[in-house]
């Protein structure tokens, strides 16, 4: 799933790939905002990101669909 984290006062958002389901992503947020701790989130290529929950702007997820190439004509 692709995320975009968007932080307060920042301009351009994090942009990851993760292995996580919707409901994953959701509990690992929570927790960090209940609990006062960081995401910390890793990327499919390896990349770690840490946030802390009060620099949390939002953020949005898509799914990763793999794009057809040519006319598919059935």
């Amino acid at each position: 799933m692709e995320i975009n984290i968007g932080i307060t006062g920042g301009g351009t958002p994090i942009s990851l790939n993760v292995e996580l389901t919707e409901e994953q992503l959701t509990q690992a947020v929570e927790a960090a905002l209940a609990g006062g701790g960081v995401l910390t989130l890793r990327g499919t290529d390896g990349t770690l990101v840490m946030v802390p929950p009060a620099a949390l702007g939002y953020i949005r997820t898509a799914q990763n669909d793999r794009q057809r190439v040519g006319f598919g004509f059935a």
